[in-house]
């Protein structure tokens, strides 16, 4: 594996034979830079062909806008035409793209779909590029979703619902790019970027450190796209670079891979390995990432969404409704956003409050004592510093942000204790100023990634727990072991009417007389599956009510959003989406003057006023 300090190289050769190696190395890959390179694919592209590609475009592309406007148009299934648009520097480009796809979404996002008549190679060539470079983009997807452990049929890229099958082909001047962002920003929705005969470049790591990485021939550079990070919930990063000082112009191309059109944007179930190597990773600040993914939308929705933003001249002609709805669209979340950064912030600053009270008892506590810190006493003593109650659910959303700080752990009941020798080692090491730096900076990193909640989430008890822990016994509350009369009186076997009432009623009865009224029985007790359905909804009316206590109240909530945060923040009990949906609704039968919901043509929406948790809570 390559060095964190060096950008990854991923060799394709491993693929057949030693593919958990190259699974480890696209790990490292995906967790730390966003970016790579793949070498020896021989068996599955020409390197000619991309050369033949490049030297074809570039007789139509360099020449002037009067040559083009003269050459002929004849159709083609797979050519746009040529784009201008605007880059960091100001300056104006190229772009001619390539759609492998014939969905039906597809002209309605490119317009024309024209190849142009000469030269004679520029199709030819294209099309032969298109078919190796789909099969390398398959592998890729294949292998990142197997190192998310990810094997469900419906995302292999054998199925129709998640594969690299629409993509888009880019062939400019890299010295229009010098020292910019690699592409413009409506290209933002794509899996991955493949970058053929990359130059020199300079590529940006997880720490937000650059590294400049020399020309590659033989290799093709991979930039993962933000798409992938919000769908492994920021576990994998998104790929930043940018070019350097080119002496000579430098044609590159592009090849933009996206999952298929209609695909809708839904975060995966990440792997407790990953989330444990990602908390390992966040322990030094990270650089900031930036995800704009719409909600409820699929690709093709999202691409046209963002080509009409960004190119605002054609859309005021072509699309004035629908630029309008966007742009009122997008006011309206700036405003939430701010609402809910106001919101949130004041949760940062309460969890900052709580950890430095935390630092000023728990020192004194563990300094002279063997045995481990109930929770309870440092609650105690720390309502007495503060003048009010901090619970444990504070003391959780504390470890949202820096878990390893608290020194937190499960103790044989599932009560949550502070280890004391973990506890002086850590204040040993970090004096109080130290310790309220690196939370504060995690605080910052935290709060720039989630800037979408209204409220710190309450940190999962099931992490607490090694990865490593062992236990020779099973855990047992300690009632559970006490005897008790009920334990030791006989129970009437299973089939047996218990009672002489029963016994009377079968008096008399031929044996098919007495089977049938023993079905009848049965029959009148049996419990429905409607019946068992809502004993499941009331079992979890507790975890979804401690969830949704935690969200701002007065604030209008989509079902479908209140659904998606249950499912990410019930992590030691998960349930599934159709589950979640129906809890979010249970709320209602359950609680409706508390919980108001209003139905809308396209939506349902749930409210509340501000309440007592506690008082609402005992009612379960």
């Amino acid at each position: 594996m390559a060095s964190e300090r060096s950008v990854p190289v991923i060799d394709l050769s491993l693929l057949k034979d030693h593919r958990e190696e190259l699974i480890s190395d696209l790990k490292h890959a995906l967790l730390f830079w966003g970016f790579f390179y793949i070498e020896n694919y021989d068996d599955l592209l020409d390197d000619n062909i991309i050369q033949l590609v490049v030297e074809q475009g570039g007789i139509f592309f360099d020449g002037s806008d009067d040559a083009k406007r003269g050459v002929d148009i004849v159709k083609s299934r797979s050519f746009s035409g040529f784009e201008k648009t605007s880059v960091g520097d100001g300056q104006v480009q190229n772009f001619h793209s390539h759609y492998p796809s014939d969905g039906k979404n597809k002209n309605q996002l490119t317009g024309s779909n024209n190849f142009p008549e000469k030269p004679i190679l520029f199709e030819q060539s294209t099309n032969q590029l298109i078919d190796p470079v789909q099969v390398i983009c398959k592998h890729l997807n294949d292998l990142i979703l197997e190192s998310l452990t990810i094997y469900h049929t419906s995302i292999a890229s054998k199925s129709s619902k998640l594969k690299p099958e629409f993509a888009e082909i880019h062939l400019f001047k890299s010295d229009h790019n010098t020292g910019t962002p690699s592409l413009a920003t409506f290209q933002s929705y794509d899996l991955f970027k493949l970058i053929f005969n990359p130059p020199k470049l300079n590529i940006c790591d997880v720490y937000g450190s650059w590294v400049e990485s020399p020309s590659k021939s033989n290799q093709i550079a991979i930039s993962i796209g933000p798409i992938l990070e919000y769908l492994s919930k920021g576990i994998y990063i998104s790929g930043k670079f940018k070019f350097t000082n080119q002496v000579e112009t430098h044609t590159q191309l592009h090849y933009r891979s996206f999952y298929n059109l209609d695909f809708n944007f839904k975060t995966f179930d990440i792997p407790e390995e990953l989330e444990i190597e990602r908390q390992e990773r966040d322990k030094i600040p990270i650089r900031k990432h930036s995800l704009n993914i719409p909600k409820s939308s699929t690709i093709s929705q999202a691409l046209l969404n963002e080509k009409i933003i960004h190119f605002k001249n054609v859309s005021q002609k072509w699309y004035p409704d629908t630029l309008k709805h966007l742009e009122n669209e997008l006011n309206q979340q700036n405003a939430s956003r701010t609402n809910n950064n106001n919101y949130l912030i004041e949760s940062i600053e309460k969890a900052n409050s709580i950890f430095s009270t935390f630092d000023k008892i728990v020192p004194h506590l563990a300094r002279n004592r063997s045995s481990d810190i109930k929770l309870s006493e440092v609650l105690i003593q720390m309502k007495k510093l503060k003048g009010f109650t901090v619970t444990e659910e504070d003391l959780l959303k504390v470890a949202t942000i820096w878990v390893d700080a608290l020194c937190f752990k499960l103790n044989e009941y599932d009560d949550i204790i502070i280890d004391s020798d973990k506890a002086k080692d850590e204040f040993q090491y970090k004096n109080f100023t130290k310790r309220k730096e690196i939370f504060e900076s995690k605080s910052e990193s935290w709060i720039s990634q989630n800037k979408h909640l209204n409220d710190i989430p309450i940190y999962s008890r099931s992490k607490l727990e090694s990865p490593n822990f062992t236990s020779s016994t099973k855990r047992v509350k300690r009632e559970i072991l006490q005897n008790s009369k009920e334990k030791f009186q006989a129970k009437p076997k299973t089939g047996i009417p218990a009672s002489s009432s029963s016994k009377t009623e079968t008096k008399g009865l031929t044996l098919l007389e007495r089977i049938k009224l023993k079905e009848q029985q049965a029959s009148e007790n049996k419990v429905t599956p409607e019946i068992k359905y809502d004993n499941f909804l009331q079992g979890k009316l507790k975890n979804v009510l401690q969830v949704v206590l935690s969200l701002k109240p007065n604030t209008p909530y989509k079902i479908d959003k209140l659904s998606e945060t249950l499912q990410n923040s019930l992590t030691k009990n998960p349930i599934g989406e159709k589950e979640a949906y129906d809890c979010t609704l249970y709320l209602n039968k359950k609680f409706p003057h508390i919980f108001k919901l209003v139905e809308t043509s396209d939506s349902k929406i749930l409210k509340w006023d501000e309440l007592d948790r506690e008082e609402l809570l005992s009612q379960v």
